[in-house]
């Protein structure tokens, strides 16, 4: 018997990242008393409130935001629900979980948010755990990152299909009710020109921020032109001052195919009278002050040439 009840939980456990509550584990079978003896004797550990995890089972990364998720009742939400939708790389120590209304969660594990307002169509799975959708994580996102952090998300977000233009404008318009975060979201939409495509990369999208806080004025996006009968599509431009904004980052510019476009690419709009700007991950991240000098000079003799 005891061997069937293993398996169960064995099984149970497998489909939540190797982690099970107590309450699961009285479900499957397990008393009170069997319980407390395997935690005494440290074959199962004790992860988080009540969760627990099998000595000697494997800790994959999403533990501990399951863990949090187990041990609140809630779903795992902002920085930790971005990270899971892909919108963020990083995230903090502490999972962050969405508390429905009449549970509470205090673990110095994990950082619990309460709410007034979590629907079902507000929650999805992502990774076999509970997870605010892209929508709601991004509404929700502006509480705890900045408006800088925000954006990134939601270019990202828009950049995957994973959420629209039209989706993320109603709901930054709705009642905001029990999501302060609505604000930001609004603000960061503001941002927008109207029509303006999602940048591409989390790389284009800090190199936009970079030109917003050097005074320059919003560059087009993915701005195409045709020169000697070739369609082109530029990252960035000022296209009255024939002025082209290259970001090159690592993954779609280095080596292969790249190595022979880039330059062809680049010949190309300099014939046609085009000042073509490239800027790397390095410099920008790294070298900021250059990066806004060079931009600033360029635009400085556009003007003065009158292009």
């Amino acid at each position: 018997m005891t061997a069937a009840l293993e398996r169960a939980l064995a099984d149970l456990s497998a489909s939540q990242h190797g982690l099970f509550h107590r309450e699961q584990a009285l479900s499957v079978g397990f008393t009170s008393r069997m319980v407390t003896y395997r935690l005494a004797e440290r074959s199962w550990n004790e992860i988080d409130l009540l969760v627990y995890r099998r000595a000697g089972t494997p800790a994959p990364p999403e533990q501990p935001a399951m863990a949090a998720v187990l041990a609140s009742g809630g779903v795992a939400s902002h920085r930790t629900a971005a990270a899971l939708h892909g919108l963020l790389d990083r995230v903090t120590s502490r999972p962050e979980v969405l508390v429905p209304p009449g549970r509470s969660y205090r673990s110095p594990l994990g950082l619990g948010h309460r709410t007034a307002h979590l629907p079902p169509e507000h929650v999805t799975t992502v990774a076999g755990m509970p997870t605010t959708t892209v929508l709601r994580t991004l509404t929700d996102l502006g509480r705890v990152v900045t408006t800088a952090q925000l954006e990134r998300a939601v270019e990202r977000a828009l950049c995957d299909d994973a959420v629209t233009i039209d989706e993320l404008t109603a709901a930054a318009t709705a009642d905001a009710r029990g999501r302060p975060g609505v604000a930001r979201l609004r603000r960061v939409l503001g941002l927008r020109g109207p029509g303006a495509p999602p940048t591409e990369s989390e790389l284009e999208t800090r190199f936009l921020q970079l030109l917003r806080r050097a005074g320059l004025p919003e560059p087009v996006r993915q701005h195409e032109v045709v020169l000697g009968g070739r369609r082109l599509r530029l990252d960035f431009s000022y296209p009255g001052w024939r002025i082209a904004l290259e970001v090159l980052g690592r993954r779609f510019h280095q080596g292969g195919r790249a190595f022979e476009v880039d330059p062809a690419r680049r010949n190309l709009l300099n014939l046609h009278d085009w000042l073509v700007l490239e800027f790397t991950w390095h410099r920008i991240h790294l070298e900021p002050d250059e990066v806004i000098a060079e931009l600033w000079r360029a635009v400085a003799a556009r003007t003065r040439r009158g292009a």
